[in-house]
């Protein structure tokens, strides 16, 4: 789906309805990945507040591979995304560097990502890993290992079974948090093999990060060391962390530009990933017109857009808020043709938004209006409208966006109250502490031995510390996993709850039931205290 470049940060969530796409060809034993709905788009969020769509990077790829009357010279392609919704980058690379748009067979590729386009990708807090060097993400932790030795496809479908944050996983299990890495692949890609030891073919690597947290600087040191120590000096790195969005596209065209019928291009991908919906592509679908035509409002009645999302929207409100962000979600719109804004009304779930009386915009200028996720249906249809104040021109809409804002992947978890000697592990030293202090009342006892916070040290203290044993705060580091390793709590398989077997709730649920019991009843306490 091409695109109309914006120049504005981070972008959206959605979930359309209607479905298109070419019917591309599969080779046997390829895996591709089904098209994202029309107008959805993954970004990867870049420095300096802004994102790059996915469809940019697949196109930036395409048009910069060498191409003469011979076909395409690139051996293979392979892609690897740590970011959340980083699986809808794969579609758009299966869809360029396929028949029709790539003859007459395609370039072979073959990829993965940690978390499908829908969904979030997690990994340890920064504090973790500043303190676990080298650990990354949960995913690339699983893929850095697995990386040589046989196919790609094999490495990413092993980083897919270890994942732990995938179903069953420790993380997953322990947390609750839960990712569905994809494993793909088109055009033969299924067959590439990492050419480990093999003098003759060469490969130019991208690693890229748009910001400099700790994970994220992580996940690319370790991918590019398992790259150097795989292919040595046949391997031509690019590593970007905190990088620009013009870096970042300047370094796939140029390693792009580099590649003949010997050379592999990897692109390793890390950091902040976000969504954004494109209204024209999906008016354009919707009313059978060419998906890159300009959408005209009527002057005379104007125009309602609806744009049904899914539940992913406010809950990707709620994660950034709980990780201390405030979600900035926006709307973007560039015109074909003179547009005098006092002649218009705007409105966004029927509020009304600073657009009128903020100027007479020019062909191709961009119009950015900031909403607020409280603006924001759960579910069901987002209503935007533009409505004529009087007599006007038509608006000539060459694109117009809903941006979410910001989609922070890293899991910020709170210390467990079973923690009482904060060494982010609940175990002998804190029960330690409540046996040191018990039968004491706080004060003059020590105050950590008493997380139930009534003053007292007994059995209340002893049970949060019993219910929390064995847990990590933030999680451990899982950087050995091997292929279908699930982390070492792992349930096995006779532990497993099964859907509508045995249990309606699992333990962790069933730990933060108990936890919220405790709280409600220490704040009761609390509020009896001072109303004697």
């Amino acid at each position: 789906m091409r695109h109309k470049p914006l120049s504005r940060a981070l972008a959206v969530l959605s979930c359309m309805v209607i479905s298109v796409g070419l019917a591309l060809p599969v080779q046997a034993g390829d895996n591709p990945p089904d098209p994202e709905d029309v107008g959805d788009h993954s970004t990867v969020a870049c420095a300096n507040g802004e994102h790059v769509r996915d469809d940019e990077i697949a196109e930036t790829i395409r048009e910069n591979l060498p191409e003469d009357d011979d076909g395409i010279h690139c051996k293979d392609v392979k892609i690897f995304v740590q970011c959340c919704h980083g699986g809808g980058l794969l579609d758009d690379i299966h869809r360029v560097l396929s028949p029709p748009n790539t003859p007459p067979g395609g370039v072979p590729w073959v990829g993965g990502s940690a978390a499908n386009p829908q969904e979030y990708s997690w990994g340890p807090n920064d504090a973790w890993c500043d303190a676990n060097p080298p650990t990354g993400d949960y995913w690339t932790d699983t893929l850095t290992p697995n990386m040589g030795g046989g196919t790609v496809q094999g490495s990413c479908d092993a980083a897919a079974a270890g994942d732990p944050a995938a179903a069953g996983g420790s993380a997953n299990t322990q947390y609750g948090i839960e990712e569905h890495p994809m494993s793909n692949s088109g055009n033969g890609g299924s067959n590439v093999t990492w050419g480990e030891g093999d003098p003759n073919t060469d490969h130019e690597v991208v690693v890229f990060s748009g910001d400099t947290e700790t994970r994220h600087q992580n996940d690319c040191d370790n991918f590019e060391s398992a790259c150097n120590n795989m292919w040595g000096a046949n391997a031509n790195v690019n590593k970007n962390t905190g990088g620009t969005k013009a870096q970042f596209l300047a370094a796939l065209a140029a390693a792009a530009a580099n590649c003949d019928d010997n050379t592999q291009l990897v692109v390793y991908i890390s950091g902040h990933g976000d969504r954004d919906l494109d209204v024209v592509e999906f008016l354009n679908d919707l009313f059978g017109n060419p998906e890159d035509d300009p959408v005209t409002v009527d002057p005379l009645v104007g125009q309602t857009f609806d744009a049904p999302l899914g539940p992913e929207w406010t809950e990707g409100f709620t994660i950034s808020a709980a990780q201390g962000e405030t979600p900035e979600p926006y709307l973007t719109l560039t015109t074909g043709d003179v547009l005098d804004s006092s002649l218009w009304e705007l409105t966004f779930n029927g509020i009304l938004l600073p657009f009128t009386g903020t100027g007479t915009y020019l062909p191709g200028e961009t119009i950015d209006i900031d909403l607020s996720a409280a603006q924001f249906e759960p579910t069901g249809a987002n209503t935007i409208t533009l409505t004529p104040l009087g007599p006007a021109d038509p608006i000539v809409l060459e694109n117009m966006e809903l941006c979410s804002g910001g989609r922070n992947n890293g899991m910020t978890f709170p210390i467990v109250e079973g923690d009482l000697d904060g060494d982010l592990f609940v175990g002998q030293a804190d029960l330690d502490i409540v046996l040191d202090n018990w039968g004491e009342s706080i004060p003059p006892g020590n105050p950590a031995a008493d997380p139930s916070e009534d003053f007292f040290v007994g059995q209340a203290d002893l049970d949060i510390v019993l219910d929390d044993w064995g847990l990590h705060s933030p999680p451990p580091p899982y950087p050995d996993m091997g292929a279908g390793a699930g982390g070492g709590e792992t349930l096995s398989s006779d532990q497993s709850l099964q859907p509508d077997e045995q249990s309606e709730t699992t333990p962790r649920e069933d730990r933060v039931a108990r936890r919220a019991a405790r709280r409600a009843a220490r704040a009761a306490k609390k509020a009896a205290r001072r109303a004697k």
